[in-house]
């Protein structure tokens, strides 16, 4: 298991920040697979506009913390380990589908499993679940992009 400091080191290599670092702890993320959670209290920005008295998480917010994990897991595989503290992950394909709706107050549970790794891209089966049930599932990839390679 990585210690808290190295997965805090982590979520500090993703390029969001708040209000869009969705992310609200890491549980663990090495050989291949990551869990963490995404706490929704209900003042979140976006719930002033989706939907003003009985407030939704978008669901393209929960692929965006399902994809933050798997940025996450892909930097602690052993291949990603000597990634540059810029490193950018970029969203590339996904395959998501929805099963139930989040409402505050919901800690939504996130894993990502890594199956395939094929140059700098990285493809997850990733799921989103609530006490209540599951949320989402699917695929994700997401290909890394080299400060070098960058314009």
């Amino acid at each position: 298991m990585l210690r808290s400091d190295v997965l805090e080191h982590l979520i500090s290599k993703l390029p969001h920040r708040d209000p869009f670092l969705l992310i609200t702890e890491v549980h663990h993320a090495e050989g291949g697979t990551g869990a963490g959670c995404w706490q929704v209290d209900g003042t979140e920005w976006f719930f002033k506009g989706h939907f003003p008295g009985d407030p939704v998480v978008p669901g393209v917010l929960v692929v965006e913390s399902l994809a933050q994990l798997c940025g996450i897991v892909s930097m602690s595989s052993s291949t990603g380990q000597d990634m540059p503290s810029d490193m950018a992950m970029r969203l590339g394909q996904v395959d998501v589908r929805f099963h139930n709706a989040v409402v505050p107050p919901d800690r939504i549970m996130l894993e990502a499993t890594l199956v395939r790794e094929l140059g700098g891209l990285f493809m997850f089966d990733v799921q989103a679940n609530i006490e209540s049930g599951r949320v989402a599932r699917g695929t994700i990839a997401v290909k890394s992009d080299a400060p070098e390679s960058r314009s």
